[in-house]
């Protein structure tokens, strides 16, 4: 079979560069059963254009003809790989066929399965409705499509889910001349706006939409000309409203102006291509906030109560809110107390639980520790902002169990002792391990339970916490890269010996080291991703 290559004027082109921010593995297979797309690095990808060049999988190859010819989006479990395959036509009429692929133990099946379809239902409609578009202008729409995917990912190169909100409006108000707004979802049940065009007239839109009255709507929808005054829109536009649920954290976008069904066709296109950019601006987020939380704790010549001031800022401007941070013995003896309590209203009483967020610390007995986020009353935690507190509490517990192991928080009026800054600082190299584990369904109960094993194997100045994504980083000072992997030799033989680790066995371990005072943190972390990538087969971890 012989391979084709994509073109610059190719619409195509734009399939070959998303594919690299997809978490599914991607191919556009033609009528005569050839792959037309570039190869792509990856195992998952390795492996599906194995399956789909010659010789091709018999499997492949049904599922194949079947798709084409239904046009019906196929599923199938073929040879480690969980696959999905729709029907789709060029310009000319001919069939062509969209494969997406990813490991099948990458999760619950239903899920999975249910993500799948999502992201080729989007590009099988994509792709019919860019080579074969209403406005008999297809090149347009591909490349307005094209366009928005690289703004959107140059906004999530910011680690900022506003960002990539504020690039998607922008765009919307340049092709299709739409006012739109972005409201999120908060603790109290309201929708609050937090996105829309500079200059946009305030009165056209309300800032407060309750959650109850949009019960039911679960698609881009177009209001009824009451239904939308009622609400506090404009009355003189179309308004059309969608839900977009990322993670634990609801959005609404509002979108006004005039649309005929050929509009509201294209504006799905553009809608849906704002979930994974959002999903994506997240895991920066969260692993950028880990890794500036776990340098500062980790920092020399710092004493534990600079260490942890340092880290509730990071906290703090991360997440747009006050910490306060809590050490004791049981019995009431204050250890460390950090950060600005929550306040009481004017007549004593404490704030709405919606606006206060509480995380107990895991720390060993006989201590107790505590972290408490809080914003004011009118701005509630939404759930980007209990996220990214659920990340600082799991670094701070890690560090604090550490420091109390020590006792560095015993004596946190003097200066550390010696003997422990060398120890925390026997080199001027820093390490890092990324544990990835292949279930994603995993629970934020688990994965804590690994991080508190993990870390219980570790050295006190060792920082352990998991992230957003699944994974589990762990931050090692003071080593060097042949440490390093000694340290992720070890683990593995931990997790094989350890039922309550057992899931871990298989996950493979990214490793990079740098410079403690001249590394780039999050670059540090994307190389140990990169490596934990490149394992050849589960369970390695590679140099």
């Amino acid at each position: 079979m012989q391979r084709q290559t994509v073109t610059t004027d190719d619409p195509l082109r734009w399939l070959a560069e998303l594919r690299e921010h997809l978490v599914p593995a991607v191919e556009i297979i033609n009528g005569r059963g050839e792959a037309i797309l570039p190869a792509v690095r990856g195992d998952t990808a390795t492996r599906l254009r194995r399956l789909v060049i010659a010789p091709i999988s018999p499997a492949i190859e049904s599922m194949l003809r079947d798709a084409a010819a239904t046009r019906v989006l196929l599923f199938a479990h073929i040879e480690g790989l969980r696959v999905a395959a729709v029907g789709v036509r060029d310009e000319a009429g001919e069939p062509l066929t969209l494969v997406l692929a990813e490991r099948a133990d990458a999760g619950r099946d239903a899920a999975r399965r249910a993500e799948l379809a999502r992201v080729a239902t989007w590009l099988g409609r994509a792709l019919t409705r860019s080579r074969v578009s209403a406005t008999g202008d297809p090149v347009r729409d591909w490349h307005e499509l094209s366009v928005l995917h690289r703004m959107l990912n140059k906004a999530v190169a910011k680690g900022s889910v506003a960002a990539v909100m504020h690039a998607f409006v922008e765009a919307l108000a340049i092709w299709a001349d739409t006012d739109t707004r972005a409201y999120v979802g908060d603790r109290a049940g309201r929708f609050v706006l937090e996105t829309s065009l500079a200059g946009a007239d305030p009165h056209a839109a309300p800032r407060l939409i309750p959650a109850a009255q949009l019960i039911g709507v679960t698609s881009l929808t177009p209001l009824e000309a009451r239904d939308a005054e009622r609400l506090g829109f404009s009355p003189d536009v179309n308004v059309v409203v969608a839900p977009v649920r990322h993670e634990r954290t609801f959005w609404l976008l509002a979108y006004q102006g005039h649309f005929s069904p050929f509009d509201l066709a294209r504006l799905g296109l553009f809608h849906d291509m704002l979930l994974p950019a959002l999903h994506a601006a997240s895991e920066v987020e969260a692993s950028r906030l880990m890794w500036s939380m776990m340098q500062r704790l980790v920092g020399e010549h710092r004493s534990p109560r600079e260490a942890a001031s340092e880290a509730l800022g990071e906290l703090e401007q991360a997440g747009l809110c006050t910490a306060a941070m809590l050490v004791l013995r049981r019995g009431g003896e204050v250890l460390m107390e950090l950060g600005v309590p929550v306040p009481a209203d004017a007549n004593g009483e404490p704030w709405p639980t919606p606006a206060i967020q509480t995380f107990g610390l895991a720390v060993p007995d006989p201590f107790a520790a505590s972290l408490t986020l809080w914003r004011p009353k009118d701005r509630p935690f939404t759930g980007r902002e209990a996220r990214l507190g659920e990340i600082g509490a799991s670094v701070l517990g890690s560090w604090t169990a550490g420091a109390l192991r020590r006792g560095d928080i015993l004596c946190e009026g003097a200066s550390v002792r010696p003997s422990d800054r060398r120890a925390r600082h026997a080199g001027s190299d820093v390490s890092l391990l990324v544990i990835r584990p292949e279930a994603t369904h995993t629970t934020t109960d688990l994965r804590e339970l690994w991080v508190g094993e993990i870390r219980r194997r570790l050295r006190p100045a060792d920082v352990t916490g998991a992230l957003a994504s699944g994974e589990i980083g762990v931050l090692l000072p003071g080593t060097a890269s042949d440490d390093a992997y000694a340290v992720a030799s070890r683990l593995k033989k931990v997790f094989g010996q350890q039922t309550a680790l057992a899931l871990l066995e298989q996950a493979p371990i990214g490793i990079a080291t740098g410079r403690s005072r001249s590394s780039d943190g999050y670059t540090l972390l994307r190389q140990a991703r990169a490596h934990a990538d490149g394992a050849q087969e589960p369970g390695a971890f590679v140099s």
